[in-house]
Formats: C-alpha cells, structure tokens, sequence
C-alpha cells in the first residue's frame, strides 16, 4: 500500500497499522477485507430500523456494525456506533415501554455522526 493510499484511509478513521497487524502483518488480506466493508447492509439495517422504531432491529444491526468496525479497525465508526450501541443497549433491556421508546429517540439522534463516519470509510475503502 503507497503512502497517499495509506494516508487517506487514516484521514478518513481507520486505522490501518492495527487492521494490518490484527492480521498477521498481511496487508493484503486487510485490504481485501475492507474492499468488502461496502458490500455490508448493517448500516442500511440500522437506518431502517430507526425509520420503524424497530429497537430490536436496531441494537442487532447496531451490534453488526459495531462488531465488523472493530475487526476492521474502522475507529471513528466504531467508536460512534458503539456509543449509540449504549444507548440501544439500555432501551434493549428497558421494560418500561416508554422510556425505551425515549432512549430509542435519543440513539437516533446520533445517526448522522455515525453516517459521517460511516460514509468517510467507505469513501475511502472505495478508493482503493
């Protein structure tokens, strides 16, 4: 991977010596797994959940992303998905419906910060 390349995916949040390093050293099978992160439907799921105040649907699609960020060393997504992922969390496990339904509202709120991030690394990926 050139320098330019290299530079643009940690523009964008990645980091890409830890991606690499969680494989082994094989930058190559890194960057064929990012190639790949676009493809993933978790954050479509996500958007669609919120649109049908699904908060079950919600905190899985959540846990995905949250789960394929890490792996691939996405750190600015990961680290606001797994924000909203908290607050999913706390409404999953609410039995008051209307404080899930509140706490529901609230992670909502924070899908255009994880948009952002989310739309930087796939910019970037598809730079590739």
């Amino acid at each position: 991977m050139d320098n330019e390349t290299k530079k643009q995916l940690i523009e964008a949040g990645i980091d890409v010596n830890k991606g690499v390093l969680r494989l082994m050293g094989r930058t190559d099978k890194y960057l064929s797994l990012l190639k790949k992160f676009p493809q993933d439907d978790s954050f479509a799921k996500l958007k669609d959940a919120f649109a049908r105040e699904d908060c079950t649907a919600a905190y899985n699609a959540a846990h995905a992303l949250k789960g394929i960020s890490a792996n691939l060393s996405l750190e600015l997504l990961n680290e606001r998905v797994c924000l909203q992922m908290s607050i999913l969390q706390s409404a999953y496990n609410d039995e008051n419906p209307q404080q899930k339904y509140t706490k529901l509202k609230l992670a909502e709120k924070l899908i255009p910060r994880v948009e952002t991030a989310y739309d930087a690394a796939v910019k970037a990926i598809r730079s590739l």
